[in-house]
């Protein structure tokens, strides 16, 4: 996919009138993006260690190459993949300063990136789950969400955008297993105040989104975009953040229609139940104009699922 190139935003950044008042977003008019959501093997352990020990993606490399080598044989190309989740394994925190990640941690991206390109995969990684600003829970000594701070505090999300954010997009600026980066997944929930966060549409998290994007788009070229709860929160306060991209999550009964929001930004799909008519949700995000469809999940025990990858398959073979 064409994006706005790292030269223009750079100039942006430098001569200080920020990305939506500079860059020239490029019409979108690539293919149709089947894709799944994996969407981790262990819920916010997947990159990292904690006091529950290391349960990282490095340490079950098997694992991983399989679910990758099932998804080339199906043919899917892209996965949707929680990094971080709810911080309970990684970053590294001192209070609410960002320290950076531990040497487990890029092992565990290592392997995951290397191990969807040995299969022609590519991932999607969303970087951080809604409930990082969940209320803190303390669980044999792992603190599970209680980071909002991030979100709410300029000095601490500068710190996590220094020792985590832009080492992450330098260090895998080219590697062929990363598609892209999402900032978050779900922001609308704590937004409304159901995880101890008012917000409008021009608050907190809008500026964490945009500063996180603005710190990706300094060094890589990669698509940036947010994962959000429904078309209305896209329309109110999305389309006016700068993103390569917006993410649509529906299980509700009629499909949003992308064609209400700006011809050049392409509108994904990334999240469905995949426990609705696969064939008929595809068939239908690919005609009402949507940039690409995610199924959830592949792995998540949770009612939407499992996905059947040779349902998936069959749906792709046939167009």
């Amino acid at each position: 996919m064409e994006h706005r190139v790292s030269i223009v935003r750079l100039l942006c950044w430098f001569v200080g009138v920020g990305l939506a008042g500079c860059v020239e977003p490029i019409p979108f008019d690539e293919p149709f993006t089947v894709g799944v959501n994996l969407p981790w093997w262990s819920y916010g352990g997947d990159v990292g260690s904690n006091a529950w020990g290391h349960f990282g993606a490095s340490t079950r490399v098997d694992e991983v190459d399989a679910t990758f080598a099932a998804l080339e044989q199906a043919g899917v190309g892209e996965v949707r993949w929680f990094a971080f989740g709810d911080g309970r394994a990684s970053p590294e925190f001192e209070g609410d300063r960002v320290m950076g990640l531990e040497d487990l941690a890029w092992d565990d991206f290592d392997t995951v990136f290397d191990r969807a390109a040995a299969h022609d995969v590519q991932v999607l990684v969303v970087l951080f789950d809604y409930l990082l600003c969940d209320s803190t829970s303390v669980v044999d000594g792992v603190s599970l969400g209680g980071r909002c701070a991030l979100v709410t505090n300029s000095a601490a999300r500068r710190s996590l955008l220094d020792t985590v954010i832009l080492p992450l997009a330098e260090t895998y600026a080219e590697h062929p297993g990363v598609a892209g980066w999402e900032v978050i997944n779900e922001p609308e929930w704590p937004m409304r105040g159901r995880l101890g966060m008012e917000e409008t549409g021009d608050g907190p998290m809008v500026d964490f989104v945009s500063d996180v994007a603005e710190t990706l788009f300094l060094h890589t070229d990669a698509p940036v975009s947010v994962g959000s709860t429904d078309m209305r929160s896209v329309q109110d306060i999305w389309v006016d953040v700068p993103l390569d991209v917006v993410s649509v999550h529906w299980y509700g009964l009629t499909l949003p229609d992308p064609t209400d929001l700006p011809e050049d930004l392409p509108v994904t799909l990334g999240e469905f139940s995949a426990d609705r008519d696969v064939d008929n949700v595809m068939g239908r995000a690919l005609g009402a104009g949507y940039s690409g469809a995610f199924p959830w999940s592949l792995n998540a025990d949770d009612g939407h699922g499992p996905l059947d990858l040779d349902e998936l398959a069959a749906w792709m073979a046939n167009e």
